[in-house]
């Protein structure tokens, strides 16, 4: 059986883009949050890690890439 995770980056993310994370989280055993924003949102990772998120507070350390990369080592 094939196996796949999904990778978020945020950035200060609008109720509409965490409303389809929700939705991603529902289909996907493995999503990952990365947040770039320059201001943490502690109520918004508790709500994602209570939903079974992965949250990772980024800083926008390496920008997008290093987004993603942050995200497919916690993946991989």
């Amino acid at each position: 059986m094939a196996s796949f995770g999904l990778i978020f980056v945020l950035y200060q993310p609008t109720a509409q883009f965490v409303g389809n994370l929700r939705k991603a989280m529902a289909l996907c055993r493995d999503v990952i949050a990365i947040d770039n924003s320059p201001e943490p949102d502690a109520a918004l990772y508790d709500s994602l890690r209570r939903n079974g998120a992965t949250v990772v507070v980024n800083g926008n350390q390496g920008g997008l890439a290093g987004a993603y990369n942050r995200g497919a080592e916690l993946l991989l």
